[in-house]
C-alpha cells in the first residue's frame, strides 16, 4: 500500500510547532537580563569611584614631608636692671640733685640752706647764684655767691642800703664746669667783661635746684 506523500509532510509538520516552542525563549526574558547587567555595570562604577576617592590622596601625599609640630616660643626674659652711671648719680625724690630753703636774716639779709641730695660730677661744681630781674627794665643780672661743697651749707646773702628792695630776685644752684667755677671764684665770673662782677645770661642751662624767691626784709 502506497502512502501518501502529502501526508507524510503534513506529519512532520505538525511536530515542528511543539520542537520550537520547548527552545524559543519566554516573552520579556531579554529585558530583564539587559536591566540586570545595566544595574551590576552601575554598582561596579560607584565602587570603582569609592575606592578612587581613598586611594589617590594616599598616593599624592608626599612621604618625605612629615607633619612639624610648632615648638613653643621661649618665653620673654626681662632685662636685668641698670646700675646708675657714676658720672650720674641717684637724685632724691624731688628730683633734685640741691635742696634749697631760706628765711630772713636781718635787715635786708636771708639765710639761705642748701642740702646736697648727691654729689656734683666729676669734673663739675656746685654753685649758688643770686639773679637780680628787671634791671633797668630790660634783663637781669646774675651774681655767683656761695660755692657748695658740704652736704649741709647755711650762707647769707645780703644787697646794699641802696638797692631796690622792691626788684624781685630769686636764687638757684647750677652745676657749673671747674673753669666756670674758677672764674666765679675770682669775683669775675664774665670772661668776656673782666671788670663786672655779675653775668648777663645764666652759666649754663645745667639747673641742680628750684628757683627760689629771695624776700629781703627792709
Amino acid at each position: 500500500m502506497e502512502v501518501d506523500v502529502g501526508d507524510q509532510n503534513n506529519a512532520e509538520k505538525k511536530s515542528t510547532p511543539a520542537d520550537s516552542d520547548t527552545k524559543s525563549s519566554p516573552p520579556g526574558s531579554d529585558k530583564q537580563s539587559s536591566a540586570i547587567i545595566v544595574a551590576i555595570i552601575g554598582a561596579v562604577a560607584t565602587i570603582a569611584v569609592a575606592v578612587i576617592t581613598v586611594v589617590v590622596p594616599i598616593l599624592t601625599e608626599d612621604p618625605a614631608s612629615p607633619t612639624t609640630t610648632p615648638s613653643p616660643s621661649p618665653s620673654a626674659t626681662p632685662p636685668p636692671p641698670t646700675a646708675p652711671s657714676p658720672s650720674s648719680p641717684p637724685l632724691t625724690k624731688s628730683g633734685q640733685p640741691v635742696g634749697l630753703s631760706v628765711e630772713p636774716a636781718g635787715r635786708r639779709a636771708v639765710a639761705v640752706t642748701a642740702t646736697l641730695n648727691r654729689p656734683a660730677r666729676s669734673g663739675y661744681a656746685y654753685w649758688f647764684v643770686l639773679e637780680v630781674h628787671q634791671v633797668s627794665d630790660t634783663h637781669s643780672e646774675f651774681y655767683p655767691r656761695q660755692s657748695l661743697t658740704q652736704k649741709e651749707t647755711t650762707f647769707e646773702i645780703s644787697i646794699p642800703g641802696d638797692a631796690d628792695i622792691s626788684r624781685p630776685r630769686t636764687g638757684r644752684v647750677f652745676e657749673v664746669t671747674e673753669d666756670m667755677s674758677q672764674l666765679m671764684e675770682s669775683g669775675r665770673p664774665d670772661a668776656g667783661d673782666p671788670n663786672a662782677d655779675f653775668l648777663l645770661r645764666q652759666p649754663c642751662t645745667c639747673h641742680a635746684s628750684k628757683e627760689i624767691a629771695l624776700d629781703f626784709p627792709s
